[in-house]
């Protein structure tokens, strides 16, 4: 090996054939007076050693190679004959019988030899050479230049910066369900934020490059110089109108979560900003494969086709717009038009693959064990604590000393000692070395895609969260959530047990509402201006956004914070003085803003009156996108209550005009949504007290609901246009 590292070759050679005296199988002679051209002395040699091992397939592998390589294929061919009837599960040697046949030009021979180990073993690897073979997909592509002259001669009318002219892809599945995709897309580029998003491609690992050029609209073709180690490509000379085309094979192996099945993905036929001419998804599948279909939206029909022992079915559409996006709606995979195709998707066997990724990776080692019985004494003393109290105790401790990531396979010991890793994965572990059962659940965010289906999607359970065996849910991806928090988005959300398979409803959390308590203050100067204090004390979502935003803000900034995005919103001009933050440590209790401000006008002259608008007002209508009509559900993922505290000390000799008021709005009919409520009464010193109150309860509104939903926004935005009226009479001379 020395004289090898040295290019020795000559001593290298000599010692060689002196350690084959010594250990007749050493395969370093082989490769030695291969180097030397003395090819036939390899091959004899590579037989004696194959001899030696004759149980041994890798052996007489490489003797059936060495007889090729010193150009005798009929005695390599031989070989490698004998090889496959020995060990027909032996992969490498069919892989190297139908090259050989190949080259032979005995290309019925070459594939029956990988169709055959592809029925005792079905793998990727054969099925790969095989597809390589056949050359089964290059039916199938498409003369992206004549699609080019095609679409010119009938140019999209509309203004879009972008225009598919083609986006298409090919599915080839083998029997194991690992398969080959041909991706082609061209694109026509009407903008420079067109070409800054489409004229730099990014490659995957693997993906072999058919075609990547720039079509000039006069016919000139551009094609990009290739950057050894640069992930992406850059299509060279694009300007408006020009068309970018782009066309690959990828292999893609046999699905890990579905066994013997593949998964597609989802194909989008429609976006929100460009226009698609042509635009289609094709799968060629064996004919006995089951196939599972989960279109969305106006999905086109599926055109069905028998290929010999192959299925294809295509689904295509033609000369779509954009669709219209709509604020509030829930993801688009929820009703774009779109499919996806998959074979043996079962819940059964994506827990199975999920679970099969941590699978024994849960169990606390005794050093852990040991840590968590001390934590837990240090804080309970000689009484155990009850399973509440002790996962809170875990909880607290998780938060707080290890970094968060989604690796939720990694061994639980290695998050432990490295404190960075996945929290839930870890916490179960802790809790299992207090004896404590737990499961770990993948839940369905609200706004995630939650239309019906007979398969099994994991894109969707994109939130993971840890059931206790007391019922206790517990959300770890927050740094300064108190135990038992769980985000609006994921109360009362599906999610499945990866465990046991079993999918339930995630609770509401402690807190259940997200809260805020506002009591104000505020004294009136006869110029309309006013000085005040302010108390806010918010609770669940509230709370941790603040603790974060402070969290990560240094205390000097704190003030400059808190104007911008309370008192400046709170009332027109409005000014912080002093500021105080209470519980910024104590996720368990409101997190509290005490403030003292400065309003120039919060009275306004309105004809030979004085008026208040109410302070800390908010627009749903607006919040919610205010459109007259939708297609789409409107997302609401939250559980509001908002309560306002307001006393107003009118200045001296004031005479309030404002009669007491109590205005309410509730719940939309048929459904509960929220309600609202406003009262003003006048106080005996010559000011009002208004209280306001509204709560706003997470769920989905329909289309056909909008209408009344919306009503709704617009009168509950109408309590808070009331104004508190105030005269303030002239002295008489």
């Amino acid at each position: 090996l020395l004289a090898q590292d040295a290019r020795e070759w000559g001593p290298a050679r000599r010692l060689a054939q002196r350690l084959s005296q010594c250990r007749a199988t050493s395969p370093e002679i082989v490769t030695e007076l291969s180097r030397a051209g003395r090819f036939d002395e390899a091959a004899q040699a590579a037989d004696r050693i194959a001899a030696t091992l004759p149980m041994d397939p890798d052996a007489a592998l490489e003797a059936a190679d060495a007889w090729m390589r010193a150009d005798r294929f009929d005695n390599g061919l031989r070989r490698l004959e004998t090889l496959v009837d020995r060990f027909p599960w032996y992969t490498p040697s069919r892989l190297s019988l139908s090259r050989a046949y190949a080259a032979a030009q005995q290309l019925e021979r070459a594939a029956r030899v990988l169709e055959e180990g592809i029925s005792l073993n079905p793998e990727g690897t054969l099925e790969q050479a095989l597809f390589e073979q056949n050359h089964l997909l290059d039916e199938f592509r498409i003369d992206g230049l004549a699609a080019v002259r095609d679409y010119l001669a009938d140019e999209w009318p509309g203004h879009e910066e972008s225009v598919w002219v083609l986006d298409r892809t090919v599915h080839l599945i083998g029997a194991s369900g690992s398969r080959w995709t041909l991706t082609h897309w061209i694109a026509q580029l009407r903008s420079q934020t067109a070409i800054a998003d489409r004229g730099e491609i990014e490659i995957a690992p693997g993906e072999q490059i058919l075609t990547a050029r720039t079509i000039r609209r006069n016919g000139q073709i551009l094609t990009p110089e290739p950057i050894d180690g640069k992930a992406s490509m850059s299509l060279p000379g694009l300007q408006e109108g020009d068309f970018a085309e782009f066309e690959s094979l990828q292999y893609v192996p046999g699905s890990t979560l579905f066994p013997g099945g593949f998964d597609t993905d989802r194909f989008y036929f429609r976006d929100f900003s460009s226009a698609f001419r042509r635009s289609e998804t094709v799968v060629l599948a064996p004919a006995s494969m089951a196939l599972q279909f989960d279109g969305r939206g106006d999905c086109p029909a599926p055109e069905i086709r028998q290929l010999g022992e192959l299925q294809a079915v295509t689904f295509s559409v033609r000369n779509l717009s954009p669709a219209r996006e709509e604020p509030g709606a829930p993801v688009a995979a929820e009703y774009l038009p779109s499919m996806r195709v998959t074979a043996n998707a079962t819940t059964e066997n994506l827990c199975a693959g999920v679970h099969s990724l941590f699978a024994h990776r849960t169990r606390p080692d005794p050093m852990m064990k040991a840590f968590v019985d001390r934590l837990v004494l240090s804080a309970g003393g000689a009484t155990r604590p009850s399973t509440g109290a002790e996962a809170a105790l875990l909880y607290e401790w998780l938060v707080r000393n290890v970094e968060n990531d989604s690796a939720l396979h990694e061994e639980s010991s290695h998050i432990f000692w490295r404190r960075r890793g996945n929290r839930a994965r870890l916490f179960q572990t802790l809790l299992a070395a207090r004896g404590i059962d737990s499961r770990i659940a993948l839940v369905v965010p609200a706004e995630e895609d939650h239309a019906a289906m007979s398969f099994p999607d994991l894109n969707r359970h994109v939130e993971t969260m840890v059931l206790v065996d007391n019922g206790d849910w517990v959300y770890l991806d927050a740094d300064r959530a108190p135990y038992g928090f769980i985000p609006p988005s994921l109360r009362n959300q599906p999610a499945l047990l990866m465990e046991t398979c079993d999918t339930l409803q995630t609770g509401v959390g402690r807190p259940a509402l997200d809260a805020t308590n506002i009591v104000a203050d505020f004294r009136v100067d006869r110029d309309g201006s006013a000085r005040g204090t302010v108390i806010i004390g918010y609770g669940g979502v509230h709370a941790l956004y603040w603790r974060d935003m402070l969290g990560s803000t240094a205390p000097s900034g704190w003030k400059a914070l808190v104007q911008d995005q309370i008192v400046a919103a709170s009332a027109p001009g409005a000014i912080l003085d002093e500021l105080e933050v209470f519980n910024l440590l104590s996720p368990d209790k409101p997190l509290t803003f005490s403030y003292s401000v400065t309003i120039p006008r919060f009275a306004t002259k309105d004809g030979e009156q004085f008026a208040i608008s109410l302070p800390f007002a908010q627009e749903l209508a607006r919040q919610i996108g205010g459109l007259p009509e939708r297609t789409t559900p409107l997302v609401l993922a939250t559980d509001d209550r908002t309560t306002l505290i307001l006393t107003v000390d009118l200045p001296d000799g004031a005479e309030l005009t404002t009669e007491p008021t109590r205005i309410d709005v509730q719940s939309i009919s048929g459904f509960a949504v929220g309600d609202a409520a406003v009262v003003m009464e006048p106080q005996k010193d010559g000011g009002v007290t208004v209280f306001a109150e509204y709560e706003l309860h997470a769920s989905r509104i329909m289309p056909e609901h909008y209408s009344s939903f919306l009503d709704f926004a617009r009168a509950r935005d109408q309590l808070y246009t009331r104004r508190i009226s105030y005269l303030i009479p002239q002295s008489n001379p």
